[in-house]
């Protein structure tokens, strides 16, 4: 009622964590039969709370290019154990759009090194592929890297302008209503933080984006740092610009 009661014991214990603690999986490792397999669970339930597949829905492997341990089955039924133990779950990625990064499903409408002379079928095959994985996916996902690596990845964009990436962001949120959507770059906090073309790139795309009224919801920062990282006011720093 309000009063306090002297003298009284008071155990509190923590069930889980608000932040969001986060590593990729592996679907045929977290699906797979064995003792390995049972250990990589238990250490997934143990340290983490939020999961996407590391490669598995990446085009090419979603496509079947990357051999039998890569299925949609086999992605989706991962996705899913993920889901039935509460975890969080990122989708990665709908579009890394350099030619070298595309499946070997659209490489012949990219002619190598002339984006200029790119078959504008390509751009419809990749909204369809937007659809087709995001509708495939959108029950066992949270959020989606609609676009990855924008400033080393541009091969569609020098082929059929910058506005294909609002085309991206808008497909998705055709198939995909409530969900989070994503860009994603990496080098912004990693190495000291002084990338300073990458970050400013990556600040001028993503100003684009929300000029041109895209749904984009939030901002991917890859944290692959070396053996030095950079120091953490810098980080904020940065997360703050």
């Amino acid at each position: 009622e309000g009063q306090p009661v002297e003298g009284a014991e008071v155990a509190v214990e923590m069930t889980r964590h608000a932040y969001h603690f986060g590593s990729v999986t592996v679907g045929h490792i977290l699906m797979g039969e064995g003792e390995d397999n049972e250990i990589y669970r238990e250490k997934v339930l143990e340290l983490f709370n939020q999961s996407g597949p590391e490669n598995d829905l990446k085009w090419a492997p979603w496509a079947g290019e990357w051999g039998e341990d890569f299925s949609q089955q086999t992605t989706i039924d991962a996705l899913q154990w993920l889901k039935d133990n509460d975890f969080y779950t990122r989708g990665h990625v709908m579009v890394w759009p350099s030619k070298r990064n595309l499946p070997n499903l659209i490489q012949e409408y990219l002619p190598e090194g002339e984006p200029e002379n790119a078959d504008p079928e390509a751009k419809q095959i990749v909204l369809d592929h937007i659809d087709d994985i995001a509708s495939a996916t959108a029950n066992v996902l949270d959020e989606w890297d609609v676009l990855n690596e924008p400033y080393d990845n541009h091969y569609l964009m020098d082929a059929f302008g910058d506005e294909v990436m609002v085309d991206w962001f808008e497909r998705a949120r055709l198939n995909l209503a409530h969900h989070k959507l994503y860009i994603n770059d990496y080098s912004i906090l990693s190495g000291g933080g002084r990338d300073a073309a990458h970050q400013d790139h990556y600040q001028q795309t993503i100003q684009y984006l929300v000029d041109q009224e895209a749904p984009i919801d939030g901002i991917g920062m890859q944290g692959h740092f070396g053996p030095s990282p950079t120091a953490i006011p810098r980080v904020l720093e940065i997360l703050d610009r």
